[in-house]
């Protein structure tokens, strides 16, 4: 499925993105700010591929493929005529559980607040009810977009 998001808030942080993209003014070119890139995690999200997951008390794992939380986890897999892609998958257990891109230190996306996120996922087994949410310095935050 593709998705395009209007932007709400300046992102540090965010489930499921690929790119940030705002159109252009009179005044300038169009911008992108690519999440993942040819393959791997752009090296802006220094903070790398974390997740949250409510089995350990909303706790997080990060850098680890999940092997730290019991409900989530993430790889890079081959696809098809796509080349490497970022894969996440979670257990049937009914806890909330979610996978993030995190920069160390806060990246300032103003500059994106009239764009939108553009990103494409592709459910292969399991529920179809993905949500995507972009998170500023705590208390920002887009809230839980959910996606159809």
């Amino acid at each position: 499925m593709r998705n395009r998001i209007p932007i709400k808030a300046a992102a540090a942080g965010a489930f499921w993105i690929f790119t940030f993209s705002a159109a252009p003014t009179l005044s300038q070119t169009s911008i992108s700010q690519p999440v993942i890139e040819d393959g791997a995690l752009a090296s802006i999200w220094d903070g790398g591929i974390g997740a949250f997951d409510e089995a350990l008390g909303y706790e997080t794992c990060r850098n680890d493929g999940g092997s730290g939380c019991p409900s989530v986890s993430w790889s890079w897999v081959t696809a098809s005529g796509r080349g490497q892609v970022f894969s996440g998958s979670w257990s049937n257990n009914n806890q909330h559980a979610g996978i993030f891109f995190k920069a160390d230190t806060a990246v300032d996306l103003s500059n994106y607040a009239s764009g939108s996120v553009d990103f494409e996922a592709r459910v292969t087994s399991g529920s179809s009810g993905l949500s995507v949410k972009i998170d500023c310095i705590y208390p920002c935050t887009s809230g839980d977009i959910h996606l159809q």
